[in-house]
């Protein structure tokens, strides 16, 4: 603000790291997405495109991309299939058409597609004449949500795709068909939608333990930390790599507390308790006459 710097501290602050898959995926809500289809307008050609549009994404999970490329040499009226080219992995889906897809794409082909040459299923409402693009696929959740009034938490066309995924999911389909319907070459990669499954994950959820657990499970720590101290050093020999057992710097009741906590709520932690015995031996050797806050002192926290 002075004019000191030359560019602001903002710029060079360093964002938060996040890792894969640490993040849950969002789902739109199935309940406000069938209100959304009930209130839409499809009286107008806008209307009944953007309609179909979102009942294929969330009848079959489609991305944006495959939308836009859908033409009408995809469907076969006989055989009742629609085939799907999937510009990421370079194969083609094949799925049935339901009645109420079929429905949508005859009414969207008489009464909302203008005359054109292309061939695709999905075009321009407005000059210049041609196919819809992925943008304007994105765009049609966001146009239906304003003029509807649903409310929805987000307007990311992906969110489909996950509220399509979590509809299989409690219905028992098995992780391999779901990964073959969604297209997935890596039924890794479908692992993805599973932690939006919440109601059968609370089936196979560790309950929480109580603090008499956890107090024995600590002075069970203790007993051990102070049998293993008469045998080791403090301190780690020269030339090894090894940590002493036991916690013995002022955060030794936090440390165990925290070590006692994640193995009750069924995690290892055996890297990280080598990590922590290695702080609290720097500490016990470096500030032993140093204490706890104390605020902090009562119960450890």
């Amino acid at each position: 603000m002075q004019g000191v710097l030359r560019e602001p501290l903002h710029t060079r602050i360093d964002t938060v790291r996040t890792y894969r898959e640490e993040r849950v995926p969002y789902c739109l809500p199935w309940p406000e997405l069938q209100k959304l289809f009930q209130t839409m307008d499809r009286t107008t050609p806008f209307g009944q495109r953007d309609f179909t549009i979102l009942l294929l994404a969330s009848s079959y999970g489609l991305r944006c991309s495959e939308l836009a490329a859908l033409t009408l040499d995809d469907i076969d009226w006989r055989a009742r299939t629609l085939c799907v080219p999937q510009l990421k992995t370079r194969q083609n889906l094949l799925l049935p058409l339901t009645d109420e897809v079929g429905d949508a794409l005859v009414n969207h082909l008489r009464n909302a597609c203008p005359t054109s040459a292309y061939r695709h299923l999905f075009l321009r409402q407005r000059p210049p004449a041609g196919p819809l693009g992925p943008n304007g696929v994105d765009c049609t959740l966001a146009r239906a949500v304003r003029a509807t009034k649903v409310q929805i938490k987000t307007t990311s066309f992906h969110g489909l795709r996950h509220a399509f995924a979590l509809q299989l999911l409690c219905q028992g389909v098995a992780l391999k068909s779901l990964s073959d319907v969604l297209g997935h070459r890596d039924p890794n990669t479908t692992s993805t939608y599973l932690p939006l499954n919440v109601e059968d994950l609370r089936q196979v959820a560790l309950p929480t333990p109580e603090a008499g657990q956890i107090k024995g499970q600590r002075d069970r720590a203790d007993q051990k930390d102070e049998g293993c101290c008469q045998h080791k050093p403090n301190r780690r020999p020269a030339g090894t790599v090894t940590v002493p057992s036991g916690f013995h710097s002022f955060l030794a009741t936090p440390l165990r507390n925290y070590l006692s906590w994640q193995r009750a709520l069924g995690r290892g932690y055996r890297k990280e308790e080598w990590i922590l015995r290695g702080l609290d031996l720097v500490l016990h050797r470096d500030y032993p006459c140093a204490s706890l806050p104390k605020r902090c002192s009562n119960g450890g926290r």
